[in-house]
């Protein structure tokens, strides 16, 4: 990937759910950044992270998964400098 590609630096976060049963947020699914106890408590944690993110100019996006692993939505928080640049 190009070092300029405005994709390679957007950070992702994906809410899941794991075999402890409970629901992490977890770093471009590689690993939790927190676990909680319902997936509204890690939906709520992903995008405050995601919002404070974004206000330090970062491109983010939150992943939310079904407990099946399906996607069932996804969030962007994209800097005004890269929707000007679209």
């Amino acid at each position: 990937m190009r070092t300029d590609d405005p994709l390679a630096l957007r950070y992702a976060m994906h809410v899941v759910h794991r075999g402890d049963g409970r629901w992490h947020v977890e770093e471009a699914g590689q690993h939790s950044i927190g676990a909680f106890a319902t997936k509204d408590e890690a939906q709520t944690a992903a995008h405050m992270r995601a919002t404070r993110m974004h206000e330090d100019g970062r491109d983010v996006q939150v992943v939310l998964h079904g407990e099946d692993g399906s996607i069932e939505a996804e969030h962007r928080y994209e800097p005004e400098r890269l929707r000007r640049s679209a």
